[in-house]
Protein backbone atom coordinates (compact mmCIF):
# COMPACT_ATOMS: atom_id res chain seq x y z
CA UNK A 1 0.00 0.00 0.00
CA UNK A 2 1.23 3.47 -0.83
CA UNK A 3 -0.47 5.33 2.23
CA UNK A 4 -3.28 7.11 -0.25
CA UNK A 5 -6.46 6.81 0.96
CA UNK A 6 -9.43 4.73 -0.74
CA UNK A 7 -12.78 5.94 -0.56
CA UNK A 8 -14.97 3.23 0.55
CA UNK A 9 -12.78 1.12 2.57
CA UNK A 10 -15.02 2.45 5.86
CA UNK A 11 -18.06 0.97 4.05
CA UNK A 12 -18.39 4.63 2.13
CA UNK A 13 -21.05 5.22 5.83
CA UNK A 14 -20.86 7.55 8.77
CA UNK A 15 -19.97 4.69 11.77
CA UNK A 16 -22.59 5.08 14.34
CA UNK A 17 -21.06 5.23 18.43
CA UNK A 18 -23.41 4.65 21.24
CA UNK A 19 -21.55 8.19 22.28
CA UNK A 20 -24.69 10.40 23.14
CA UNK A 21 -24.54 13.87 21.71
CA UNK A 22 -23.29 16.57 24.56
CA UNK A 23 -20.90 19.58 24.85
CA UNK A 24 -17.60 18.93 25.82
CA UNK A 25 -16.31 21.02 29.07
CA UNK A 26 -16.11 25.03 28.40
CA UNK A 27 -18.79 24.44 24.94
CA UNK A 28 -18.98 28.16 24.03
CA UNK A 29 -21.77 28.28 20.67
CA UNK A 30 -20.37 29.52 18.41
CA UNK A 31 -22.01 33.61 17.55
CA UNK A 32 -22.31 33.41 13.45
CA UNK A 33 -24.69 29.95 14.40
CA UNK A 34 -25.41 29.19 18.13
CA UNK A 35 -28.01 26.65 16.96
CA UNK A 36 -25.86 24.63 15.13
CA UNK A 37 -24.59 22.31 17.96
CA UNK A 38 -26.32 23.09 21.42
CA UNK A 39 -29.76 22.71 19.86
CA UNK A 40 -29.04 18.74 19.54
CA UNK A 41 -27.39 17.89 23.19
CA UNK A 42 -31.17 16.68 23.94
CA UNK A 43 -30.29 13.27 24.58
CA UNK A 44 -31.65 12.00 21.38
CA UNK A 45 -29.00 12.54 19.52
CA UNK A 46 -25.65 9.90 18.90
CA UNK A 47 -21.85 10.83 17.95
CA UNK A 48 -21.12 9.75 14.26
CA UNK A 49 -17.60 9.04 13.03
CA UNK A 50 -16.10 10.36 9.38
CA UNK A 51 -18.20 10.34 6.74
CA UNK A 52 -19.85 9.02 3.60
CA UNK A 53 -19.97 8.85 -0.07
CA UNK A 54 -22.11 11.73 0.11
CA UNK A 55 -19.86 14.07 2.10
CA UNK A 56 -17.42 16.47 1.28
CA UNK A 57 -14.09 14.21 -0.01
CA UNK A 58 -11.73 16.77 2.18
CA UNK A 59 -13.43 15.79 5.35
CA UNK A 60 -15.21 12.61 4.55
CA UNK A 61 -12.05 9.82 5.17
CA UNK A 62 -11.22 11.68 8.95
CA UNK A 63 -12.48 9.53 11.41
CA UNK A 64 -12.33 12.81 13.72
CA UNK A 65 -14.95 14.20 11.93
CA UNK A 66 -17.99 14.46 14.58
CA UNK A 67 -21.66 14.45 13.44
CA UNK A 68 -24.89 13.43 15.04
CA UNK A 69 -28.13 12.57 14.20
CA UNK A 70 -31.18 10.59 15.99
CA UNK A 71 -30.89 6.33 15.75
CA UNK A 72 -34.76 6.52 14.28
CA UNK A 73 -33.89 9.41 11.42
CA UNK A 74 -33.93 6.85 8.12
CA UNK A 75 -32.02 9.19 5.73
CA UNK A 76 -28.59 8.60 7.39
CA UNK A 77 -25.70 7.54 5.58
CA UNK A 78 -24.62 5.56 8.59
CA UNK A 79 -23.41 1.88 9.50
CA UNK A 80 -21.61 -0.32 12.07
CA UNK A 81 -18.29 -1.66 13.20
CA UNK A 82 -18.08 -5.03 14.73
CA UNK A 83 -14.15 -4.57 16.48
CA UNK A 84 -13.37 -7.88 18.78
CA UNK A 85 -10.75 -9.63 19.98
CA UNK A 86 -9.36 -12.68 19.16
Amino acid sequence: MDGRWRGGWNGGVWEWTSTTFEPHPNFKPSLLYPGYSKDFFDGEHNVLLGGSWATIPRIAHRKSFVNWYQFKYPYVFAGGRVAYDY
